[in-house]
């Protein structure tokens, strides 16, 4: 009995051994599956709150700090700090105070956080940015209130080595404007713990002394110039509107500055400054030309109101100028001749703006249609105008010259508002562009010898060639709708196609008929009505010029060679239908 209990006992002692050891496997076990799980989900937390500090800022009239991660719409008023390289942002308003810092338009709370306010404005509660000095004389940069709460402490990491690198990098006349430079301690690199503590503090304050003071001049460039574009623009637009308000008495200024540049054209005493300075119609157009290369100056200048006022100087009426009648007197009609060419001068000049903005820009293709009201109250169209300008001009005698050279930048700014412009070339349509294009094409070509050999003649029938080639070329390869049969067919017609074939004459240079024969490749499937063996054969002639061409680079030669080639192939591939 008493060895039974024995064995009793020692069963339960097992059993209970057992129990213990799988209930210690069972914690372990989930203790290995908890940390793992909360391993994940640690991970994930620090993914989810990455990602969802990278956000795009919502706008608003007030500066707000731009976050690390954070994006940036287009077209914002954006300051940066050039030492810390923060940033901050804010709708743009044309009432902003052209002399506010970007370290100004900013308090920091006690904390921490950033409030945007004017200097102006600040409390003596709000929080103030001071710097002091320790025993090492590294600059600390402390947070300071009117309360007990300890200060904030911001301590900057200087890169002495780095700045040095930077600074050695700029042209010798700047570095000699800053003082120079100060040399590297010896011992640098490997050996840098023999430096002296003496010499290493030496170097650092001269270092940090003209850093400081190039970051200085860094900001101030970055707030008087680069962050003032709005401001520009703002100008230019109330110089428009001033020219536009009273055109006579500005025309007759410029008219003036242009006789005193004629007096003193040999002055070699001249102010630069003064001959570059924006003062009259023609410099505005000149210097709005140049911005709005800019994207975003662009887009700004569109939304600002400034697009309709460079549309209307195409219009002849906004000028205000009488005609000459057969009563006038000699010294009035020169006089109105000149006024005259001012006018051609402007004209061209507004083009060439226009042009320049919207060129290969998709987001301005809108701008091509869009209606402008002129004084008179007549609804038109850049598009519009730019046509009218171009094929309704007189050639003076005394403004031959610029006339030639404002239809040129007609036919350019036409280019930039209908390349790639699908709705704006249906629109081109309704207004008989491309018919009155062809027109002009052949009387270009169809001039007497001497006038046809006319540079800026050639050069204008070559930008026209070039249009239609462009046109056509982009419909085939994107055209994707059922307008665009319309659209080949205006560009492609006997005049064009004609008129392509007379522009290959002896007289024609090799760009005039390299642009040609590039256009002819891709009319020749839709020229139905030439002689396809006349045809061929003039640019077959073409070819034996550039086979023969002296001091030709011989990529470009096999080049244009392998272009005659396939333009031929085209041509003689060409079906006579009209389908």
């Amino acid at each position: 009995q008493r060895q039974q209990q024995q064995q009793q006992q020692q069963n339960n002692n097992q059993m209970k051994t057992s129990s213990q050891q799988r209930c210690f496997t069972t914690m372990r076990t989930t203790t290995t599956t908890m940390n793992t799980t909360l391993v994940i989900l640690f991970l994930s937390l620090c993914c989810i709150t990455h990602t969802a500090n990278a956000k795009e800022i919502v706008a608003t009239k007030e500066w707000q700090v731009v976050g690390e991660n954070d994006t940036i719409p287009a077209g914002l008023h954006i300051r940066m700090d050039m030492t810390t390289g923060g940033k901050w942002a804010k709708l743009i308003d044309e009432n902003d105070d052209d002399d506010e810092a970007a370290a100004d338009a900013v308090e920091i709370q006690s904390d921490g956080s950033v409030n945007p306010s004017s200097k102006k404005q600040r409390s003596s509660s709000t929080a103030a940015v001071a710097v002091e000095s320790n025993d090492n004389d590294k600059q600390e940069q402390t947070t300071t209130t009117n309360n007990d709460q300890p200060p904030i402490i911001i301590e900057p990491d200087y890169d002495y080595d780095m700045m040095h690198r930077t600074l050695s990098n700029l042209p010798t006349e700047e570095q000699e404007r800053m003082g120079g430079l100060p040399e590297l301690p010896s011992g640098e690199g490997k050996t840098k713990t023999i430096i002296s503590k003496e010499d290493r503090l030496v170097f650092e304050t001269q270092m940090k002394e003209l850093w400081d003071r190039r970051q200085a001049e860094l900001a101030d460039f970055q707030e008087n110039t680069v962050m003032d574009m709005p401001q520009v623009l703002q100008d230019r637009i109330q110089r428009l509107q001033s020219y536009l308000d009273d055109p006579q008495t500005q025309l007759l200024e410029l008219l003036e500055k242009k006789k005193e540049k004629e007096d003193t054209a040999n002055n070699d005493d001249d102010d630069e400054e003064t001959i570059n300075k924006v003062t009259d119609i023609s410099s505005v157009l000149l210097d709005l030309e140049y911005q709005l290369t800019d994207v975003d100056m662009t887009r700004d200048f569109h939304t600002m109101g400034g697009w309709p006022l460079l549309i209307r100087l195409l219009s002849n009426d906004v000028h205000g100028v009488v005609v000459a009648t057969n009563n006038s007197t000699t010294e009035n009609k020169n006089e109105l001749h000149k006024m005259t060419n001012l006018i051609h001068q402007v004209q061209l000049q507004a083009a060439w703006a226009i042009g320049t903005a919207v060129k290969n820009t998709g987001e301005f293709f809108p701008f091509a249609t869009e209606d402008v009201t002129l004084p008179d109250g007549t609804v038109t169209t850049a598009l519009e105008l730019l046509l009218h300008q171009l094929t309704n001009v007189v050639d003076d005698d005394e403004d031959a010259s610029m006339v030639r050279k404002k239809r040129q930048k007609m036919v350019y700014a036409m280019g930039g508002l209908l390349r790639g412009n699908r709705v704006g070339q249906l629109y081109f349509l309704t207004i008989d562009g491309p018919n009155q294009l062809s027109k002009e094409l052949q009387g270009l070509l169809l001039l007497d010898t001497t006038a046809a050999t006319n540079s800026n003649d050639m050069s204008l029938a070559k930008r026209i060639i070039a249009l239609a080639g462009d046109i056509v070329s982009d419909v085939v390869l994107h055209g994707d709708e059922a307008d665009h049969k319309a659209i080949i067919a205006s560009f492609s017609n006997d005049a064009y196609c004609e008129s392509c074939l007379d522009s290959l004459n002896d007289a024609a240079t090799r760009s005039m008929r390299e642009t040609t024969v590039r256009t002819l490749q891709v009319l020749a499937p839709f020229c139905h009505h030439w002689d396809k063996e006349v045809a061929a054969l003039a640019v077959v002639k073409v070819k034996q010029t550039w086979q023969v061409e002296p001091d030709m680079d011989h990529e470009v030669r096999r080049e244009l060679l392998d272009l005659a080639s396939d333009t031929v192939d085209r041509i003689r591939e060409t079906t006579t239908d009209d389908s």
